[in-house]
């Protein structure tokens, strides 16, 4: 496996968690500190571009 795929595997897991957390908020209303959201938010917008 070269340093590309590492990477890419590393991203998917990533955005995995994002969207398990973001399904477990939307699901169980866990109330989740601004500034970690605001954090969330910029990671998921850095790993689409």
């Amino acid at each position: 496996m070269d340093d590309q795929e590492a990477l890419q595997k590393t991203l998917n897991r990533a955005r995995r968690a994002l969207q398990i957390l973001e399904e477990q908020k939307a699901g169980f209303g866990i109330r989740i500190p601004v500034d970690l959201q605001i954090e969330l938010e910029e990671k998921k917008k850095k790993s689409l571009a």
